[in-house]
């Protein structure tokens, strides 16, 4: 009945199929297999599935079989390249250092590799768990999650770290990132997933260490920075002393080898202001913490500016400084540029015994190239860029000859490329060198009101001026120095005092605004100022201070003082400032008021800070009577740093290292706010050298 049908199957088969085709007709039951036919179309042999059923009648007997055949070929193929593929997958899973698991919908385990053991647990143990189980309860919540959102995503968002913490077999935690599959069922939905997870241990470790290098190299920066800004103060102040009175004493009756001795110690002074500016650069460029200002900038003004204040300044003028400069208004950091065009101005000159130095400034394109070219002795061309290192210069030798850190080009290049531009030298020996400096150019409109406009022709006019210091030796230099130009000036030793002042109506031409005061700075100062009504509020503010920093004086423009003039002062530069800043000469100053003769106002003021000295003791004593003794530090501490500036600018040198270190030990102890007997014996040091002075 059915024999000419078994003939297409192979060979092979057909006994088998014979078998269990006449076993299903015998007991009247369906049958399902799979078998080889050999198609006689073209010989090729075919995988079919065979599905056959009976119709029987009232008595059992079978009285048509129905069949169907299924060509499966191509699917069993894909079947044997699962299988295939099923080995190759579990003996990579069972050999790999990373735990692979698969699981449901509902994160039970159904697979686990034997790397799983090192979390204490077996492949065999393993199925059936959660993989939840396994981590943490710190980090449970996260992880899961983030398999909830695998599965109702119905995607991997490779933007989410699996890293979760887990207990190893010995009871360490360890820290593993899942890298997970989604297998989708015929439906397009996730059915299940396969994940690797890696003990990430050792690289979490590393990124640990990492983050607090960081932090700590950061902090480290933050206290480098606050150092800095101390340093700056801290020098300064007792500097201001020197150069002040140095300055005050050359304009008095000298001899010849007076002369000498004062013009020399105004040098001194000078260089050591300049290698304090020049490494406070230096350490903020490192730091990375240098801000841009940009304002509006006329660039013909900037450069004659820079070129007379470097001709005023040089000790030989015999080389001539000559310009040629397009008048172009510039949007730029006007006190960088200038810094770095005062620089090479300023080596040029030192350097040059010969010839000419020559400045020229034009725009090309959106380029503003600046030029200085000297006839000097030039550089060689294997020193060409060492000499843009820190701490360097092309000999050596030059720094005992014309002293210097070695710092100024390596800062002028840092600034030139912080400001988005370049900086390079071309030198031949004996010819000179050319420095080139190209920055971005962006036009401005330069304000006709900008006061720099009109700052070669300031009004000389006698002035009322009001000056605001927290240390009394400084005020006494300015009111000495400025009435020697003819000017009134009326100093308050708080801001509290000057603001009260202003609102009795009392009227000034200019304020002298120092920052750094207790209690209220000159910053908070300025901001009450400038809340008054007119005329009060519309006074010009000049700051006084020793953090020149860009940021700092950025800080005091904002709160609206009008320009800053940095310590140590100089006497004539102030008073050009003040005048500068002043529109108008005014008659407001009292006519009555007269400049005391002074045969020798150094000795004066000398003699008056060694009688104020004796009094000092009384007021420490008053100090410690206070109960707060957090008030009581901070007191002691603003006590000995006025005098450890003033008492050293008068040469009372033992009396300003007792009370600098008084101050560093106040200083140190006020976070815990207790007295110790360090401070103490620090204060009865201060007290002996005192009394032994005042003796």
């Amino acid at each position: 009945m059915y024999g000419d049908a078994i003939m297409f199957y192979a060979e092979e088969d057909r006994d088998r199929v014979r078998a269990l085709v006449q076993r299903a007709v015998n007991n009247a039951e369906d049958w399902e297999f799979q078998a080889t036919i050999v198609r006689k179309s073209d010989g090729k042999r075919r995988r079919v599935r065979s599905i056959g059923d009976f119709l029987v009648d009232k008595t059992g007997k079978v009285e048509r079989v129905f069949g169907v055949f299924k060509d499966v070929t191509d699917e069993q193929v894909v079947l044997e390249a699962l299988a295939n593929s099923e080995s190759k997958y579990r003996t990579l899973a069972e050999n790999s250092t990373d735990i692979i698991v698969k699981f449901g919908l509902d994160g039970i385990i159904t697979y686990a590799s034997p790397a799983c053991e090192i979390l204490g647990v077996s492949p065999e143990d393993a199925i059936g768990l959660s993989t939840l189980d396994f981590a943490i309860p710190e980090d449970r919540g996260r992880a899961a999650e983030i398999t909830q959102s695998l599965f109702q995503n119905n995607a991997v968002d490779p933007s989410v770290q699996r890293e979760f913490r887990v207990k190893d077999k010995h009871g360490n935690v360890i820290w593993l990132e899942g890298n997970p599959k989604l297998i989708q069922g015929e439906d397009g939905h996730p059915r299940e997933v396969i994940s690797t997870f890696r003990d990430i241990t050792d690289r979490k470790e590393r990124e640990q260490a990492l983050a607090e290098a960081r932090a700590e190299a950061e902090a480290a920066g933050k206290a480098k920075a606050e150092f800095l800004s101390n340093m700056s103060h801290e020098i300064r102040t007792p500097l201001n002393g020197i150069l002040g009175f140095t300055q005050l004493l050359e304009q008095t009756d000298l001899n010849e080898e007076q002369r000498l001795f004062t013009t020399r110690a105004m040098k001194a002074g000078r260089l050591l202001k300049d290698i304090v500016n020049d490494i406070l650069d230096y350490s903020k460029i490192e730091a990375e913490s240098i801000q841009l200002e940009v304002r509006a900038v006329d660039i013909s003004h900037l450069v004659q500016d820079t070129i007379d204040l470097v001709h005023a300044g040089r000790d030989s003028r015999s080389v001539p400084l000559t310009s040629v400069v397009e008048s172009k208004g510039a949007l730029i950091d006007e006190v960088r540029l200038k810094q770095i065009l005062t620089n090479l101005i300023g080596n040029a000159a030192k350097f040059t015994t010969e010839g000419s130095v020559r400045v020229s400034a034009s725009q090309e394109g959106d380029l503003l190239k600046f030029e200085v070219a000297d006839t000097g002795p030039g550089i060689p061309d294997d020193k060409l860029e060492s000499v843009f290192e820190g701490f360097k210069q092309a000999d050596n030798s030059v720094t005992r000859k014309f002293g210097g850190t070695g710092l100024g080009l390596s800062i002028s290049r840092s600034l030139a490329r912080l400001m988005g531009g370049e900086l390079h030298l071309e030198s031949k020996l004996g010819q000179g060198t050319v420095a080139k400096l190209v920055l971005p150019f962006k036009p401005a409109e330069v304000p006709m009101s900008d006061f720099r406009s009109t700052a070669k022709t300031p009004q000389f006019g006698k002035l009322k001026i009001m000056a605001v210091d927290d240390v009394a030796m400084n005020l006494e230099l300015i009111e000495l120095g400025l009435e020697k130009f003819g000017h009134l000036v009326r100093g308050f030793l708080s801001a509290h005092d000057a603001l009260s002042s202003l609102r009795k109506g009392e009227t000034y031409d200019i304020i002298l605004m120092d920052v750094q005061m207790p209690e209220f700075d000159g910053i908070a100062a300025t901001r009450a100022i400038r809340a008054l009504s007119a005329p009060a509020s519309q006074i010009p503010i000049v700051a006084l201070t020793a953090n020149v920093l860009p940021e700092q004086i950025a800080e005091c423009m904002k709160a609206g003082m009008t320009d800053h003039a940095p310590k140590p002062i100089d006497i004539v530069q102030l008073n050009a400032l003040v005048s500068a800043l002043t529109t108008q000469q005014t008659g407001q100053a009292d006519s009555t008021h007269e400049q005391q003769p002074i045969s020798d106002p150094m000795e004066q003021l000398k003699l008056k800070y060694r009688d104020y000295l004796t009094t000092v003791p009384a007021e420490f004593a008053a100090i410690l009577d206070k109960e707060d003794s957090k008030v009581v530090l901070e007191e002691i501490r603003q006590l000995s740093h006025s005098i450890a500036g003033s008492a050293g600018s008068f040469g009372y040198t033992e009396v300003s290292t007792a009370a600098f270190s008084l101050e560093s030990i106040a200083r140190d102890m006020s976070e815990s706010g207790k007295l110790t007997v360090e401070l103490a014996e620090s204060l009865s040091e201060f007290i002996r050298v005192t009394e032994q002075l005042v003796a």
